[in-house]
């Protein structure tokens, strides 16, 4: 299951991660309670405007040994669900590790990744596709715009790789240069 939704392609516009959400899924509560483990603390308990759950589901799939796909739709309602409201629960609030992170869940996405995934060439082939088709969407010489050696530490981290090909770390090379030059020019 670890690679079960990935895919590598050329094009720009495929992102490796094909499943990038939890909703419309069903997910044991073992299963969900082992991947908030896998996550870590460091991501759980992060405020993140986006990326979140595709972080969520990364996870699961680390720890979900099967699957199954259901070809009815509709709603799957527990017993409880009918006879009433849940009464509010109490939830510890989410509070902001590093507050300057919190418009970067796409750098947050690719840390984790490399923090998370293995060492091979399947797995850190995954993480630069990730990053050239976030790129590609979101353009990352122009969305970051602070915590710079946050973002060089995952360019560094894939560019050090064995995994990333020499042409694959030039291009990693040109994009960490932009944005040195643009962090160059705020100073």
């Amino acid at each position: 299951m670890r690679t079960k939704f990935f895919v590598i392609s050329d094009n720009e516009g495929i992102r490796a991660i094909q499943s990038r959400s939890v909703c419309a899924k069903i997910i044991k509560s073992d299963v969900f309670k082992e991947a908030l483990k896998f996550i870590g603390t460091e991501y759980t308990e992060d405020y993140m405007l986006g990326y979140e759950d595709t972080i969520m589901f990364i996870g699961i799939l680390q720890v979900a040994k099967s699957y199954y796909y259901l070809e009815e739709l509709g709603y799957y309602y527990s017993r409880d669900e009918l006879r009433g409201n849940f009464p509010k629960l109490k939830n510890k609030l989410c509070k902001p590790n590093n507050i300057k992170l919190k418009d970067m869940g796409h750098i947050k996405l690719l840390h984790f990744l490399l923090d998370k995934t293995r060492n091979n060439e399947f797995e850190k082939q995954i993480v630069y596709h990730e990053l050239i088709s976030i790129n590609h969407y979101l353009n990352l010489v122009n969305t970051t715009c602070h915590d710079y050696d946050y973002v060089y530490e995952v360019f560094d981290s894939l560019i050090q790789s064995s995994y990333i090909s020499n042409i694959q770390k030039k291009r990693l090379f040109d994009f960490k240069a932009r944005i040195e030059q643009k962090e160059k020019g705020r100073k």
